[in-house]
């Protein structure tokens, strides 16, 4: 009997043990997620876009940078067949399936000479933003000097 209490209270002891180990596992677990959000959010808040007094937060660009990111994976690039054109209305879509403001925008990309080339355009917060279509790619004010405008809210 007695050796049967010791069993039983060894096994609490083990069980208590085990319990205290995986809530301090959890708790570390729990820092280090912590620690990459906070990273993250730190990431995200220095590349922020600020625009005629608007501020587009982490959350919004993410959302965006999604949507255009699988938007570029679903389909290969095939010129004349699904290339930017394809890209562009189908992401336009998505975006107006996802209550932004979005448009076609056509023109000329010089950095890499294309002409006739689409991308798409969409507005948060009253700012707009440019995307790549063909690559889910946000464009920074930078980039996007070698796009010229030709029409906007239609495909070619």
């Amino acid at each position: 009997m007695r050796q049967e209490k010791t069993i039983d209270t060894l096994l609490i002891i083990f069980s208590i043990f085990l319990l205290i180990l995986l809530m301090l596992i959890a708790v570390k677990v729990m820092s280090i997620q912590e620690q990459e959000i906070s990273l993250l959010e730190k990431k995200m808040n220095e590349s922020r876009i600020v625009s005629q007094d608007y501020l587009i937060s982490p959350k919004e660009i993410r959302k965006i940078k999604e949507i255009a990111y699988w938007n570029a994976q679903e389909e290969e690039y095939e010129l004349h067949v699904y290339d930017c054109t394809q890209f562009s209305e189908n992401l336009v879509k998505k975006l107006k399936a996802e209550g932004y403001e979005a448009q076609c925008t056509a023109g000329n990309n010089w950095a890499f000479d294309y002409t006739n080339h689409t991308w798409v355009s969409v507005w948060i917060n009253g700012v707009r933003l440019e995307i790549e279509s063909t690559t889910g790619e946000l464009l920074t004010t930078e980039k996007y000097k070698t796009y010229e405008v030709k029409w906007e809210g239609r495909c070619w």
